[in-house]
């Protein structure tokens, strides 16, 4: 096997059309459900777009609509293929077929919501660094953009996204995998890792092999967190997918096999053991297990020594730890390279304010905003130094700013919304750490302060689909469990809250002393029916 991927791909059209987004779809009979996707379309996109259907052998009367609508579209095309090349196959043939700066490759089967198209766009620029985007939805078989919402009325979808998309406004999640109903990335994306894999023959290894590959080669691909679309889940796809579960151990071994008879001395190889090292590393740090998330990150940086991505995520689980005097020792032990880096140059700064160098620390943010002045998190750190300070006009100001940089940032948020509180603005100061909780919930601090500013003000019914919510988007994340848990049992819900003890049980276990203080006054609750409010041991921190 080739142990390196060759991204070459030739296009139909070498030029493309700067701004134009070229939706692929594919279809295969079910053309209900195409024709209400175009309808959706046609009414929710003002954008720039053309969309380009490949049909693989269609007998249901599709192609002879396709037929007649690109007559009357002459921004629509149509690739008609006498058999079925697969989700693979097709999709490729639509890409090379593309004319667009962007490419979103679509179902069939979804219904698109007012500014669906504008929001993923808006996702895929917050981040230069982005790959692949997908949005949120209600129907897809696993993963993290699945919204599960006793209130969703698909009659009701407009009204719904667009108060789905005010409450998470400007929410990202960054994946490894995405799912594959629809998914949009930049023209040069595939002109520089490659097309879908067509030997996989499965909709799920080739998403998830194109997913990983273009984190590997550097990217981020991202949930656009605040954009809903509906999927039936029973389009084109629907028949295909029945074959896929039947053919799933043998899809799993052809996809494990491509991945595993990778030589760790190769170039990829080595992308694969970083990518390991800090996924492994991040899901221990989720689960509370910060000493073996350090352990991990080490072997990493031991099998990859001069990967500074490595020594960065390890120094942002120590910081996070409040272990800075352990991060800053691993940043400056990392290969010279790397230190001069934005985002090394970012971490020492974080460090140096943890341990109390508040001058260094200073310096330190302003070199970073000497090389970038619209650095979201170096503008946030500015602002904390400030209120230590007692300067708090010019902290706000920071903070502000570090906003308007990066909106979907969710530390500075937080931080202002300390800011409001401390002036006696609680319900100003409650939205503000509400909203740096949705953005940014794996966060230890906007968690705890969030929850201590609900515990505050009582509004537990308020909080409890938002931690809901944040879960459904990291259910390893044990500090979230926790304050679920606590959510729970302030309102008397005491057997949902031993529900979630339980689940809580089987994922990490009892040894690890996971959620102990919950488990005991849950069990203890449960036994009494106690109606008592229980006494909160929550604080408010300052920043």
């Amino acid at each position: 096997m080739n142990q390196e991927i060759t991204p070459q791909i030739l296009f139909e059209n070498k030029e493309f059309v700067s701004g134009l987004v070229s939706i692929v779809m594919l279809t295969l009979n079910k053309l209900k459900y195409t024709k209400e996707c175009i309808e959706s379309i046609r009414r929710q996109t003002p954008e720039l777009h053309q969309i380009v259907f490949v049909d693989n052998g269609s007998t249901d009367g599709t192609i002879k609509w396709l037929r007649q609508i690109i007559k009357e579209k002459s921004n629509y095309r149509l690739i008609e293929n006498t058999k079925d090349f697969g989700f693979a196959g097709g999709c490729n043939q639509g890409i090379k077929a593309s004319e667009g700066e962007y490419i979103l490759l679509l179902n069939n089967d979804v219904v698109v919501t007012e500014l669906w198209l504008s929001g993923m766009l808006e996702c895929l620029h917050s981040n230069s660094a982005a790959g692949i985007v997908s949005p949120m939805t209600d129907n897809i078989d696993s993963g993290l953009q699945r919204v599960t919402d006793a209130n969703f009325d698909p009659g009701r979808l407009n009204e719904y996204a667009r108060t789905f998309r005010e409450i998470n406004r400007h929410r990202r999640i960054s994946s490894r995998k995405v799912a594959g109903f629809c998914m949009l990335f930049k023209r040069e994306l595939v002109e520089k890792i490659g097309v879908l894999d067509e030997s996989l023959s499965s909709v799920n290894s080739e998403v998830d092999d194109f997913s990983l590959r273009v984190v590997l080669d550097g990217y981020r691909n991202l949930i656009a967190g605040d954009v809903f679309i509906h999927h039936y889940g029973s389009g084109t796809f629907i028949d295909k997918r029945i074959d896929d579960h039947k053919a799933m151990p043998g899809n799993k071994r052809v996809f494990a096999d491509k991945w595993s008879g990778i030589s760790s001395d190769s170039i990829l190889g080595k992308k694969l053991i970083i990518r390991s090292a800090i996924e492994n590393a991040g899901e221990m740090n989720q689960k509370g297990e910060v000493d073996k998330a350090v352990k991990r990150l080490i072997e990493g940086i031991e099998q990859a020594p001069d990967s500074k991505v490595i020594y960065q995520a390890l120094a942002r689980v120590l910081i996070e730890a409040k272990r800075s005097k352990d991060a800053i020792d691993a940043l400056h032990s990392m290969p010279n390279a790397g230190r001069e880096d934005i985002r090394t140059l970012e971490l020492i700064a974080y460090c140096q304010e943890g341990l109390g160098l508040s001058e260094e620390a200073e310096g330190s943010a302003d070199r970073v905003l000497s090389i970038d002045p619209a650095r979201a998190s170096a503008l946030n750190l500015k602002g904390i130094l400030a209120y230590k300070r007692g300067d708090g006009k010019t902290a706000e100001g920071f903070f502000k700013r570090a906003i308007k940089s990066d909106p979907g940032y969710g530390h500075p948020y937080t931080n202002l919304g300390i800011l409001q509180w401390a002036e006696e603005e609680s319900q100003k100061g409650l939205e503000l750490l509400e909203r740096g909780f949705i953005l940014s919930p794996a966060a230890m601090d906007t968690a705890n302060r969030y929850h201590s500013a609900i515990t505050g003000t009582k509004e537990f019914a308020r909080a409890e689909g938002v931690f809901r919510d944040a879960k459904a988007l990291h259910p390893v994340n044990r500090r979230i469990s926790y304050l679920l848990i606590d959510i729970l049992l302030q309102q008397g819900k005491y057997n949902l809250a031993m529900q979630e003890i339980e689940e809580g049980i089987n994922l990490y276990g009892i040894e690890g002393g996971i959620l102990p203080a919950a488990m005991e006054q849950g069990e203890r609750l449960v036994q009494k029916r106690s109606t008592g409010r229980v006494k909160s041991r929550a604080h408010f921190p300052s920043v």
